[in-house]
C-alpha cells in the first residue's frame, strides 16, 4: 500500500492507540500524483507572489467546478466569491439571510453547526425534512420562511435531489420569494449530484446562493477554499456582507486547489469514490450478522456512514463507551438537531480514512454492540 508508514503517523496524530472517525476532514495518505503536487509547493509560493489574484481565483474555481458538472457557474462575473473556509461562507449566508428574514428553514437531519451558525445571526430556525424537499410543492403547508438552507448531498444521509426535484423546490421558493441556499460541500462524492445545479436554478428565477468547498476532498492540513456563488438578481448583498472580512482566500491556497482539482479531474475523483466505497464495505462487513446495529446508508455515497442501532440502544452511550476504547465517532443527537431523541438511534462514522483505521473502528464498534 502506498504510504504505509504514514498510516502509523496518522494514528499517532490522535494519541497512542486512538482512532478518529469523527470529523469529516480526509485523513488518508497522498496518492503518488498528489505527492508530486506537494513536492512543488515551493514553486506555488513563488507563483502566488507574481500572478494576479483574479487570475488565480478564476483558475481555481474553474478547475474545481467544471469537472463536477457546474459548467454554467458564474465564474469571472463577480458572482462567485472565495473564502478560506466553508464556515466563513456559511456565516456570510446566515448574515445575509438575517438581514432579509426572521425565519429560515434548514434541512433536517444535518450537522448541527449549520442551523447553529444561522441562528447565531438572529433568525429563528425551523427544521425541513428531507422527504418534504421531494414533494411536488415542498413549501406547501410549511410556516412562512424567508430562506431555506439545504445540504446537497446531505451530510450524513447522502440524500440527493434529482434535477426535477431541485427545479420544483426552486420554483416553490421563487413563487414565495424565499431565498434558496444550497450547500454543495459534499458534491464530489456522488455523481448523482454533479448535474449543473446553476443551470437548473437560473432557469427558475429563484434568488439563490450555492456553497462549494474543497475541505472534505484532500488531506491538505487546512489549505482549502470555499466558493459562494449567487444569482444575478440576488437580494442578499453578499459582496457587502463579505467586505469586512480580514482574510478572504489566500493566493497560495488558490494555486494548491487548482493543482489538486486538476488531479481530481484526471482520475483522482475515481480514487476518492473507490476509497470511500471500500471503507463502507469494511464497516458493513464488520456489522454483518449483528442484531444490535446495522449500516443505514442506503444509496448514500458521501464520506460518512450511519450505523442504525436496535431499539432501546443509545448512540450517546455507545459514543462514550467507544471513547474509552480510543475510538472517536459522532452520536446522532447533534445531527437530528431539532429532534435529538431520534438521533439516539444513529452513530456517524467518517470514511475518509485509511482502511486500517476504519477497520479498527469497525471492530471496536462491533465489540461494543455485542457487549450489550
Amino acid at each position: 500500500m502506498e504510504g504505509g508508514d504514514s498510516v502509523t503517523q496518522l494514528m499517532h496524530a490522535f494519541g497512542e492507540a486512538q482512532v478518529n472517525v469523527a470529523d469529516g476532514y480526509p485523513r488518508w495518505v497522498f496518492t503518488r500524483s498528489q505527492q508530486a503536487i506537494v513536492d512543488k509547493l515551493p514553486e506555488f509560493m513563488q507563483a502566488a507572489q507574481t500572478t494576479p489574484y483574479p487570475t488565480l481565483e478564476a483558475r481555481a474555481q474553474r478547475a474545481l467546478l467544471h469537472p463536477l458538472g457546474q459548467v454554467t457557474a458564474p465564474i469571472g462575473t463577480g458572482r462567485v466569491l472565495s473564502y478560506y473556509a466553508a464556515g466563513v461562507a456559511i456565516d456570510i449566508v446566515g448574515r445575509c439571510l438575517a438581514a432579509r428574514t426572521s425565519t429560515v428553514g434548514v434541512v433536517h437531519p444535518t450537522l448541527d453547526c449549520l442551523p447553529a451558525l444561522i441562528r447565531s445571526r438572529g433568525p429563528r430556525v425551523i427544521p425541513v425534512s428531507e422527504a418534504r424537499l421531494r414533494r411536488r410543492d415542498p413549501l406547501a403547508g410549511l410556516e412562512p420562511i424567508g430562506g431555506l438552507y439545504i445540504v446537497h448531498p446531505n451530510n450524513p444521509t447522502g440524500v440527493v435531489l434529482d434535477p426535477d426535484e431541485l427545479r420544483k423546490l426552486a420554483e416553490a421558493c421563487a413563487r414565495r420569494n424565499v431565498v434558496l441556499a444550497v450547500d454543495a460541500c459534499f458534491r464530489i462524492f456522488d455523481p448523482a449530484a454533479q448535474y449543473d445545479t446553476y443551470a437548473v436554478l437560473d432557469a427558475t428565477g429563484v434568488d439563490y446562493v450555492v456553497i462549494e468547498d474543497t475541505g472534505k476532498l484532500w488531506p491538505l492540513g487546512g489549505v482549502r477554499l470555499s466558493f459562494l456563488a449567487f444569482s444575478q438578481h440576488s437580494t442578499l448583498r453578499v459582496p457587502e456582507a463579505s467586505a469586512d472580512l480580514l482574510l478572504m482566500a489566500p493566493p497560495f491556497s488558490a494555486l494548491v486547489v487548482e493543482a489538486f482539482a486538476s488531479d481530481m479531474a484526471a482520475g483522482g475523483m475515481a480514487t476518492i469514490h473507490d476509497r470511500i466505497a471500500a471503507n463502507r464495505k469494511l464497516l458493513s462487513a464488520a456489522l454483518d450478522g449483528s442484531t444490535a446495529g446495522r449500516l443505514a446508508d442506503g444509496a448514500s455515497k458521501v464520506s460518512m456512514s450511519l450505523v442504525r442501532l436496535a431499539d432501546g440502544r443509545s448512540s450517546t452511550r455507545l459514543w462514550g463507551r467507544l471513547l474509552r476504547r480510543g475510538v472517536h465517532a459522532v452520536p446522532g443527537r447533534p445531527i437530528w438537531w431539532a429532534r435529538p431523541r431520534d438521533g439516539e438511534r444513529y452513530l456517524r462514522v467518517a470514511l475518509a480514512r485509511e482502511p486500517e483505521i476504519v477497520e479498527r473502528a469497525a471492530r471496536e464498534i462491533r465489540a461494543e454492540l455485542d457487549a450489550g
